[in-house]
């Protein structure tokens, strides 16, 4: 590996599929380059999860990990990275996904200058009226990836060895996941469903607003398990960890086996309802929600005095009479511009003479469409 983390040898992705010779192995660590591992299937489905600018969110994660499954944390390769984070290796009984960003916090900065940000130069983008920088602070690499290690300079071991790297059952490495996923502050945009209610006040707005989201999870079997600001929660069939959070009336979903819910999708209120209560149809959803009192209700609308109308005299047909305009003036037939030079680059230019126009008679201003049964469209004088 290179200075800017780049791998120094050519080609090395073939390594991705297999492992290296001994002696080719020999060749490569005589030189003073600094090591990396690759992971996924070739290192035995092995997995790394990097807690970025300077590992401030590993604590959390250590203490969550271990309210659920204590000792699992003192199982696993931990070492320090060069900028004071964190790595932690393990590999899988089952074969480990690509690389996945965990958890993300979006900084708000004054303008679009690159700033700097725990020892990282970012560069900000404009999202709306504003600016903003979007710092991952947890991600993994699986399958296809690889990172820098000891004894490169700059990474130190503080727990396990390489040599003996744990192999997690299925579920110890969920909650490792599931417990990065927590501590995200990014969220994807809240998906916006249509309610069939062409109208202001509509059921699944007011829903989202006042619903109670939390009795519709919990009545298809989904449990509360932390309170707060930010709620953690788990879905039916599991037994240990956590599927989403909770904040701000806005369900995250990170479990890849939440259905009806996708992963690290973003649900609003009357989202939740409509795919839990009505199986996706949004329609139905709104409909059974104004059944309950949710939306605008309709303005009643008392009897009417048209009294004053019906006293009137209705008027004559000769005082409704229009008067005759006389014939449509010649000029208005002829059409200039665009839509002649249209037809006239069709007449000439098509291969087929059917499919275009095949006829135009200036004199009685008939267009024909040359095929069999499609009649004609004609302007009389």
């Amino acid at each position: 590996i290179l200075e800017e983390k780049r791998p120094a040898l050519a080609g090395w992705k073939q390594y991705q599929r297999r492992l290296p010779t001994e002696r080719q192995v020999r060749t490569w660590f005589a030189l003073d380059a600094s090591l990396c591992v690759l992971t996924g299937t070739v290192s035995g489905n092995l997995e790394m999860i990097d807690f970025d600018y300077e590992g401030e969110l590993f604590g959390r994660w250590r203490e969550l990990v271990t309210s659920e499954m204590p000792g699992l944390v003192e199982r696993l390769v931990i070492e320090r990275s060069q900028s004071g984070g964190r790595h932690v290796v393990y590999r899988s009984a089952e074969s480990v996904p690509g690389n996945r960003k965990l958890a993300r916090r979006t900084v708000v900065v004054e303008g679009p200058e690159p700033v700097v940000i725990a020892g990282k130069r970012h560069v900000p983008r404009r999202v709306g009226d504003r600016y903003e920088i979007l710092c991952t602070l947890i991600e993994t690499r699986g399958e296809g990836g690889l990172f820098l290690c000891a004894p490169t300079p700059g990474y130190a071991l503080e727990q396990g060895t390489f040599q003996d790297v744990p192999v997690l059952h299925p579920s110890e490495r969920s909650l490792l996941i599931e417990a990065a996923c927590t501590l995200n502050e990014t969220m994807p945009p809240v998906e916006r469903y249509a309610s069939g209610f062409a109208c202001n006040g509509r059921p699944g707005d007011e829903f989202n607003e006042r619903g109670d989201v939390r009795e519709v999870l919990r009545r298809h079997g989904w449990q509360r398990i932390r309170g707060g600001d930010n709620e953690y929660w788990r879905r039916p069939g599991k037994e240990e960890g956590w599927s989403a959070t909770l904040k701000d009336r806005v369900l995250y979903v990170f479990s890849s086996n939440a259905a009806p819910f996708e992963a690290d999708r973003a649900y609003s209120p009357f989202g939740v309802y409509a795919l839990l209560e009505h199986g996706g149809d949004f329609h139905a959803a709104a409909a059974a929600l104004r059944a309950e009192g949710y939306g605008a209700t309709p303005l009643a609308i008392g009897d009417v005095d048209i009294s004053g109308i019906l006293a009137e005299n209705p008027p004559d047909r000769d005082s409704c009479a229009v008067v005759d305009p006389g014939p449509i003036p010649e000029h208005l037939f002829d059409v200039p511009g665009f839509v002649r030079q249209v037809m006239d680059f069709t007449l000439s230019a098509a291969h087929e003479s059917s499919i275009a126009c095949r006829k135009r008679s200036v004199a009685d201003r008939s267009w024909s469409s040359g095929v069999e049964g499609c009649g004609a469209f004609k302007v009389s004088k």
